[in-house]
């Protein structure tokens, strides 16, 4: 027997000021069955997540016109976004920056380094952080 409606791919949303490791990462996001919304700058990004709030996004952290924590700051203080589960994919380690663990505070964000992360991983940790999202209760009495 058929199934009545058809799985809905898991709606991304890609921050990214390069263009071709945007290209890079969307491909391989999408081949893994995601459907990838990619943006160059934190004030489309910002545009995007008004339209349509994605499932997850993934954040650079040096972006035209607005740091990733400047971002991060703006998606937390939007109702509508503040829960939505966020990664970082950068090539400044968290380590470096005294300003990452100052904004993220309480908020375990995963942080990858891009030089360090080929597209399949990128898949596989985005399949990590939206099935601990779907793990995760929904209100204190679910717990």
């Amino acid at each position: 027997m058929r199934p009545s409606r058809e799985l809905r791919r898991r709606a991304l949303l890609l921050v990214e000021d390069d263009p071709i490791i945007a290209q890079m990462y969307v491909l391989g996001l999408e081949t893994a069955g995601y459907d990838v919304t990619c943006v160059h700058d934190a004030h489309d990004a910002l545009r995007a997540l008004g339209t349509r709030v994605p499932d997850a996004a993934i954040l650079d952290w040096e972006l035209p016109g607005m740091r990733g924590d400047e971002l991060y700051e703006a998606v937390r203080a939007n109702v509508a976004t503040r829960h939505l589960p966020l990664m970082f994919l950068s090539n400044h380690r968290p380590s470096e920056s005294k300003i990452a663990g100052a904004v993220m505070g309480g908020d375990a964000i995963p942080w990858l380094v891009k030089a360090d992360t080929p597209p399949a991983e990128l898949s596989a940790r985005v399949a990590d952080l939206l099935a601990s999202v779907t793990r995760r209760p929904t209100s204190p009495s679910a717990a």
